[in-house]
């Protein structure tokens, strides 16, 4: 008997020394899994980066209108130039082949601002790099020009408890937005105002908007003042200017009222006309771009800015298509610029990498890892996808604090 209880504890003991010894196999193998997965995963979402040269334009500027014009990729840059002098913005035009090759640059004429031949080579030292005194530029992609005299030009008069101010006190300045690049043309809003406080019981505030052209080697062509958006009392607004098939542009109206106007390529415009109703909602529109189909496609909150979606809206016909709700991982997440994009209907950046969605799909998928492809930054900008594996996009890097861009190629996962 004592001796079968010895043999029986032997017994035990190895079974349990081998289930041990098993179970720390066991563990292991599994912890070699989890790293040959992570592994795995560091490969996932990943794009090599082809980077432009880009030509000199000083520490700060910033791309207020991309597109392409035939074969070319063309930018209408707004640079601003820092000095312990004087300190002004101007507008630029950079030409490059779809490659990132044969880099062009010059300033973009400003009608009434005198204009040298300012061409730069693709180093970047530009031949006359000063601008007419008195520019200044906002940081909101928009660039301003002031032209007549402001408070600066007042006289003070001594005496009493406040400063009293004689002379003229007016304010007279321009600015342009909403650049659109077609295949042989440039187009611009200008925005034009004038103040006139010299009379404290008459306070006067005049503003004008106009379309500008220009070709597209950045000279000036014509600028076509839209008279009936500029009536004395009211509030508007250019929302969106869109290319026409018949090489006019579309331009969608905001303030008092949400509308529409055309013009045609020789300058003539249409009517303005109030939206029909169902496409009221575009007052409360984020984003509007051209689909992977030639469609256009907008996102907009509703009523209660909570839910947001996504429609095609035909600008011919001022109607919306069926509107899907947009998944609220998007906006929760956060989102810093949508793009339109020939693999997905929507493509937008975020603080990780880049995603992709297509109407009624419940979830985005991510297309790119900022971290994954050694990208040091938290969002990418003016997105251009070439197809379905390549794109253009431009980025501010977090490490050297400057701007950055080139063509992203995807690398398939080994």
């Amino acid at each position: 008997m004592k001796g079968k209880k010895k043999l029986f504890t032997k017994l035990m003991s190895a079974l349990l020394v081998t289930t041990m010894t098993l179970g720390l196999t066991a563990c292991g193998g599994k912890q070699g899994g989890n790293q040959r997965q992570d592994k795995s995963l560091a490969k996932q979402n990943v794009y090599t980066l082809n980077e432009f040269e880009l030509p000199d334009m000083g520490d700060e500027w910033n791309i207020v209108g991309i597109g392409q014009s035939g074969d070319a990729l063309k930018m209408v840059v707004q640079v601003y130039n820092w000095s312990s002098e004087n300190s002004n913005t101007d507008l630029r035009l950079v030409s490059m082949s779809m490659d990132g090759s044969n880099v062009e640059q010059i300033k973009l004429d400003i009608p009434g601002q005198e204009n040298t031949d300012e061409s730069v080579s693709e180093e970047g030292d530009s031949q006359n790099g000063e601008t007419g005194n008195g520019e200044t530029g906002n940081g909101d992609g928009e660039m301003h020009i002031f032209t007549e005299g402001t408070t600066e030009d007042l006289d003070i008069v001594e005496g009493g408890d406040e400063p009293i101010y004689e002379g003229p006190s007016s304010n007279d300045y321009s600015g342009y937005n909403n650049f659109l690049i077609q295949d042989n043309a440039i187009y611009g809003i200008k925005y034009s105002t004038h103040e006139d406080y010299s009379d404290p019981d008459n306070y006067v505030s005049e503003s004008k908007n106009s379309i500008c052209k220009w070709n597209t080697q950045g000279q000036f062509e014509q600028e076509f003042e839209m008279e009936e958006l500029n009536s004395e009392g009211s509030y508007v607004y250019i929302m969106k200017v869109l290319s026409k098939k018949d090489g006019g542009v579309l331009l969608l109206i905001g303030g008092d009222e949400v509308c529409k106007s055309t013009m045609d390529a020789e300058g003539n415009f249409s009517e303005k006309q109030a939206l029909s109703k169902g496409t009221e909602v575009l007052n409360n529109y984020q984003n509007m771009f051209e689909g992977k189909n030639g469609e256009i496609l907008v996102t907009y909150y509703d009523d209660t800015w909570t839910n947001m979606y996504m429609a095609e809206y035909d600008p011919e016909t001022d109607k919306l298509g069926e509107a899907v709700q947009i998944p609220q991982s998007i906006a929760w997440n956060g989102n810093g610029e949508m793009f339109s994009g020939k693999s997905h209907d929507l493509i937008y950046s975020t603080g990780s990498g880049v995603y992709g969605y297509d109407l009624g799909d419940e979830e985005p998928v991510q297309m790119m890892s900022y971290i994954n492809s050694d990208v040091n930054t938290s969002s990418l900008s003016n997105f251009n996808e070439l197809n379905e594996t390549q794109f253009v996009a431009f980025y501010y890097d977090n490490a050297d604090g400057t701007m950055h861009g080139g063509i992203f190629t995807k690398v398939n996962p080994e």
